[in-house]
């Protein structure tokens, strides 16, 4: 260091801690922690000997049991689906899509209990029983009333040659004036 330029003196052995530190830190590098448990080829090659496995054993597949076959948690293969930065999103959402097809299937044929079904669709595939009503006010609630009379009988006669009666009676007019 120079003293006359007015930096303050660093130790050299502190600057190469620091870069070392910073170097590793997750700002530098996106990808810190444990490596992943397998490759995508491995993720893909399991996937599928599952589900050969269980076509072979007429055993109905099920996210448990694909997590077994990963050797991973549900946690872990809920994280892979959310993810789409992980490196096995793409196929493990594939796989979850298939069960979540026979699993419908399943129901649509009769094939399981119709209560499991909805308790299953709702808590695992996120589907809501929800009815949604829309109360509006009529457009015009007083036009009628501040209509003309001639606009009154032109709509009494479109009403009587949409909804024709036979024994339609004409009310009678009162006078207003008296």
């Amino acid at each position: 260091m120079r003293p006359d330029d007015g930096a303050s003196v660093v130790d050299d052995d502190k600057v190469r801690i620091l870069s070392d530190v910073m170097q590793r830190s997750a700002l530098f590098n996106p990808r810190v922690g444990r490596p992943y448990k397998y490759e995508a080829a491995e993720v893909r090659q399991r996937i599928e000997d599952y589900f050969g496995d269980c076509l072979a054993k007429s055993r109905r597949p099920t996210l448990t049991g694909l997590s077994l076959a990963l050797d991973i948690t549900m946690m872990t293969l809920r994280s892979w689906t959310e993810n789409s930065s992980m490196p096995h999103h793409e196929i493990v959402n594939q796989a979850r899509l298939l069960i979540q097809t026979f699993e419908e299937d399943m129901a649509l044929e009769n094939k399981t209990n119709t209560i499991y079904a909805i308790f299953r669709d709702k808590s695992r595939w996120g589907y809501v029983e929800k009815q949604q009503l829309e109360v509006l006010p009529p457009p015009d609630p007083l036009a009628l009333t501040r209509s003309t009379p001639e606009e009154r009988q032109r709509y009494l006669e479109e009403l009587r040659a949409q909804f024709p009666i036979d024994d339609y009676d004409e009310p009678e007019q009162t006078d207003t004036n008296e």
